[in-house]
C-alpha cells in the first residue's frame, strides 16, 4: 500500500476506535496507550480492511443498509472472540445473552465500530456530497456525541478524560489524513491477503480468549452460526441501491475537526455537570434523610413509650373501676 492509502486506513482505525471504544468507555485508553491500540488493532483494524475494501471496490458503500449490515458482521466477534455474547445477565436463553447480542452487536457495533466511523472517513476523502455529510452529521454524530457524553460525562468519567480524548482522536485523524481527494478505486487494498489475516486472528484468539465463558447448551453455538448466515445472507442476497449522493465534497480542514472536537466537548461537559449536579442533589437528599433521622427517630421512640405508659394507666384505672388508685 502506498503512503496516502495507509494514513487513510489509520484514520478510519483510529475514528473507530474512538467511537467503538472511548465514546462507550469499553477502553478510553485505547487511543494513547500503545499496547491496547495495537491489541485493538488486530481486532478492528483487520475488519476496517477487509470490509473497508470490499465495500469501496463493489459500491455498496453507496448504500447505508449494506454498510450497516457489514457493521454488525463486524460486531458477531463478541461471539467466538470475546465471548460476551455467552456472558450470563438479563435475557440469558439457551447460553446466548439476548439482550447483548441486540444492544451490543447490532447496536452500538453496527452503528458506533463501523457505520459513524466508515461515513465519516470517506466523507473526508472522497467526493461525498456536502449535503449527506450535513443530514448525517445532524442524525449520527451529535447522537455519537450525546453517547459520549451520557457514558463519560453521567457516568462516572474523569473530566480530564472528556477534554483530552476527543481532541486525540481528532487531533490525530487531522494530521494524518491525506491531503487530496481519492476515487475509491485508489483506496482497494489486496482484499485476499486482509481475509487470511482476519481469519488468522480468529483462529488465533477464539481457542485463547476466554474459554470459560464458552457454554455446554449446544443451542448457543447454532445461534451463533445462524447469526452469521443471517447477516451475510442480507449482504449479498440483494444487490446495493445507489443511495450515497456524489457531489461537492465537504473541506476536510482545521475548521471541520475543530467542529467536531466542540461538538464533543460540548456533550461531554454539559452531562459532566449535570452528572455532578445530580450527585450533589442525591447527597443532599440523602443528608436531609440522615439529619432528619437523629431528630425523628427519637421524638417516634418518645411518643410511642408515653403512648404506652398512657395506655398501661388506662387499664390499671379500667381493672379497678373508673377512677379508682390501684392498690
Amino acid at each position: 500500500m502506498n503512503r496516502d492509502k495507509i494514513r487513510f486506513y489509520l484514520v478510519f482505525y483510529i475514528l473507530g476506535i474512538f467511537f467503538a471504544e472511548t465514546c462507550s468507555r469499553s477502553d478510553p485508553a485505547g487511543l494513547y496507550n500503545p499496547k491496547d491500540f495495537v491489541l485493538l488493532w488486530t481486532v478492528y483494524g483487520t475488519h476496517y480492511l477487509v470490509f473497508g475494501s470490499y465495500l469501496l471496490r463493489t459500491g455498496r458503500y453507496r448504500d447505508r443498509r449494506k454498510v450497516y449490515l457489514f457493521g454488525s458482521l463486524l460486531g458477531l466477534y463478541e461471539f467466538p472472540i470475546t465471548k460476551v455474547f455467552f456472558e450470563r445477565g438479563d435475557f440469558y436463553v439457551h447460553g446466548v445473552n439476548v439482550f447483548n447480542l441486540f444492544r451490543i452487536g447490532f447496536i452500538r457495533h453496527a452503528f458506533m465500530s463501523f457505520f459513524i466511523p466508515f461515513y465519516l472517513s470517506i466523507s473526508l476523502v472522497l467526493n461525498v456530497d456536502k449535503k449527506f455529510f450535513d443530514r448525517f452529521y445532524k442524525r449520527f454524530i451529535l447522537l455519537a456525541a450525546f453517547f459520549f457524553g451520557l457514558m463519560g460525562g453521567l457516568f462516572g468519567a474523569h473530566l480530564r478524560q472528556i477534554i483530552v480524548l476527543p481532541g486525540l482522536a481528532f487531533g490525530y485523524s487531522y494530521v494524518l489524513l491525506p491531503r487530496r481527494r481519492f476515487s475509491p478505486d485508489e483506496l482497494l487494498i489486496n482484499e485476499r491477503k486482509a481475509l487470511l489475516l482476519l481469519l488468522f486472528i480468529y483462529a488465533l484468539y477464539i481457542p485463547m480468549r476466554r474459554r470459560d465463558r464458552l457454554p455446554r447448551d449446544p443451542i448457543a453455538y447454532v445461534v451463533a452460526a445462524l447469526s452469521y448466515i443471517i447477516v451475510i445472507y442480507l449482504i449479498f442476497s440483494r444487490p446495493a441501491k445507489e443511495r450515497l449522493p456524489i457531489g461537492e465534497p465537504i473541506e476536510a480542514d482545521a475548521e471541520l475537526f475543530l467542529r467536531l472536537y466542540a461538538t464533543f466537548l460540548a456533550f461531554g461537559l454539559s452531562l459532566y455537570a449535570l452528572g455532578r449536579i445530580a450527585r450533589i442533589v442525591s447527597f443532599a437528599i440523602f443528608a436531609i434523610i440522615a439529619l432528619g433521622s437523629f431528630v425523628i427517630v427519637p421524638y417516634l421512640f418518645r411518643l410511642c413509650y408515653k403512648n404506652s405508659e398512657g395506655g398501661n394507666k388506662e387499664d390499671h384505672k379500667s381493672a379497678y373501676g373508673g377512677d379508682e388508685e390501684a392498690p
